[in-house]
């Protein structure tokens, strides 16, 4: 088991053998100027990176734990995630453009997660030939609970301690400390965060 990482001189990798060494997986990366960095993760991790184009940057902080995590940038995004953030299986962060992804410390994803922030395909206004429907980042802040088969599109801000429930389509904001459930998901209730225990 090791992460296979396929590159060249033009990208900049900064992962311990040791890291390499305890996680499976690849990272594959097409273009210049990209940066990737671990700086640490729990044995047995899976990761997939795929890099389709240039000055892209990757950063992961210490104790990251992954089932199954895919991220995929194109051109000019940065994906970071925190420090203890969990991902189980079928977890995929995409940027098919010019966005971010921001992921505080200490969150945790179930499984069958997307997380968007393009419709990776454009939409024109026929009256002026424009398009309309342009790529935004994502913040997700620190200790969120996302719970299996959600989605979190585009724009979207969720707020430190919240939980997004089972199923959800994401498409506006979240406050801090509350929960928000459904499609569209709507804000259920406030004042509460989550704790790993099983208290």
């Amino acid at each position: 088991m090791a992460l296979s990482i396929r590159s060249d001189e033009k990208n900049n990798i900064n992962i311990s053998d040791d890291i390499i060494k305890k996680m499976s997986g690849s990272i594959s990366i097409n273009g210049s100027g990209n940066s990737v960095s671990i700086a640490g993760s729990n044995s047995n991790s899976r990761l997939e990176i795929q890099i389709d184009g240039n000055s892209n940057e990757i950063e992961i902080d210490e104790n990251f734990s992954s089932n199954g995590l895919f991220l995929y940038l194109r051109n000019n995004s940065k994906i970071k995630i925190g420090n203890m953030c969990g991902f189980n299986s079928s977890v995929r962060i995409m940027c098919h453009e010019d966005s971010s992804v921001s992921i505080g410390d200490g969150c945790l994803f179930a499984n069958d997660i997307d997380v968007i922030t393009s419709d990776m395909h454009s939409i024109i206004d026929i009256s002026t030939g424009k398009r309309i429907n342009f790529s935004k980042n994502i913040n997700i802040e620190k200790r969120v609970w996302v719970g299996a088969r959600t989605t979190i599109l585009k724009g979207v801000h969720v707020g430190e301690g919240s939980i997004v429930g089972t199923g959800s389509i994401v498409t506006r904001d979240v406050p801090a400390f509350s929960i928000a459930a459904g499609n569209p998901a709507k804000i259920i209730k406030e004042g509460v965060t989550w704790d790993f225990r099983l208290l």
